[in-house]
């Protein structure tokens, strides 16, 4: 099942950018504080409409020149009502799918984080996550952010989630299982990563960077994605076993990244490296493996062994990780927990009790 072809974001905004840009006045200076930062387009259809019917009734005969900011209001909420439809039939037809037992969805991480705040302030503010829910586990703090809801019942639904326990800080070493996460968003701004924890390790053509807390990030620039969570990557001790593991649960080789592509410069006189600088380096033999579209839902990259290093895992005595990251699925029907070759636990969930629990804490 694959998207349609992503309608740009710049493309909805055109007119207006030009316009504003040409007056010396800012689009986002109009918008209120919680809405400068928009990164995937949320909530219902049936509420934007109206709103929508409202913008054009206002505009009326209007020129740009006259109203440029509800020019603006209305090619966003254009550009929203029309995600959301790909996103709602992208939904529809996962929902079907799982109900049917026919394939599951991976729906969220869990790692620690030694500060809950600083780490929520880092995704919200810096990165333009929405908190999705918060609770008390035990007395201790459990917050989940993502780029939209989880449910797949919603037009803006079926995203990936971040699910953060305070507390022991899950291992982020080289030598850890959980490597990086890479998002591929359509804007992330330097200075609000920055501003509110990041720390960026490099910024050429994509950004590395670690979260607050540890968590690796590789991030680059993509609008078409119709979740930015683009896939967890997790070092493995064999890549066979690994990949045999994953496609037990029903995940299946997307990709698979092969030697590096050279070639000859123009007078053949030196070789050269063919990759792209706006795409995160890939280790060579990592496998990408997902339950879908691997530009529509996040997969699992899978890293080949490291020579001479032991991985840490959540078990391996003295150097286990406090807090090793778990994985789970919507899966339909239930399928018995299991722990993967290194230790980390993928949990399936039943359908029908993974939207009972949402709303529960909506």
């Amino acid at each position: 099942m694959r998207l349609p072809p992503p309608f740009s974001r710049r493309q909805a905004l055109l007119r207006a950018l030009v316009g504003l840009t040409a007056g010396r006045l800012s689009l986002e200076g109009a918008r209120p504080a919680h809405a400068a930062y928009t990164v995937v387009s949320t909530g219902s259809i049936s509420e934007l409409r109206p709103k929508l019917a409202d913008v054009a009734k206002k505009l009326g005969d209007k020129t740009f020149e006259e109203e440029p900011y509800l020019f603006g209001e209305k090619a966003q909420l254009e550009f929203d009502i029309q995600s959301l439809e790909k996103n709602k039939a992208y939904a529809q037809q996962m929902s079907a799918d799982v109900a049917a037992g026919m394939r599951s969805f991976y729906q969220s991480m869990r790692i620690g984080v030694p500060d809950m705040d600083k780490a929520v302030t880092f995704w919200t503010k810096g990165c333009g996550a929405l908190v999705l829910d918060t609770k008390l586990v035990n007395g201790v703090n459990v917050t989940r952010i993502g780029f939209g809801p989880q449910s797949i019942r919603r037009d803006d639904g079926a995203k990936f989630a971040l699910e953060m326990v305070e507390g022991p800080s899950t291992s982020f070493e080289t030598g850890g299982v959980l490597q990086y996460v890479q998002l591929a968003i359509p804007i992330f701004r330097l200075s609000q990563v920055m501003k509110n924890g990041g720390d960026i390790q490099s910024a050429y053509g994509w950004t590395q960077l670690t979260a607050p807390g540890g968590l690796p990030l590789r991030v680059h620039i993509d609008e078409s994605r119709r979740d930015p969570f683009e896939f967890v990557a997790l070092r493995t001790s064999s890549l066979k076993s690994s990949v045999a593991h994953y496609e037990s649960l029903g995940l299946r080789k997307v990709d698979e990244k092969s030697g590096r592509k050279v070639e000859l410069s123009i007078n053949k006189n030196t070789i050269f490296e063919n990759s792209d600088a706006y795409e995160p380096d890939r280790e060579v033999g990592s496998i990408l493996m997902s339950y879908g579209d691997k530009k529509a839902e996040t997969g699992v990259l899978l890293l080949p062994p490291l020579k001479g290093a032991k991985l840490i895992t959540g078990s391996n005595g003295a150097a286990a990780d406090p807090m090793p990251p778990v994985m789970s699925f919507v899966g339909a029907p239930a399928i018995v927990d299991r722990p993967g070759p290194d230790g980390v636990l993928s949990v399936f969930t039943p359908i029908e009790e993974f939207e009972a629990s949402l709303v529960k804490t909506a």
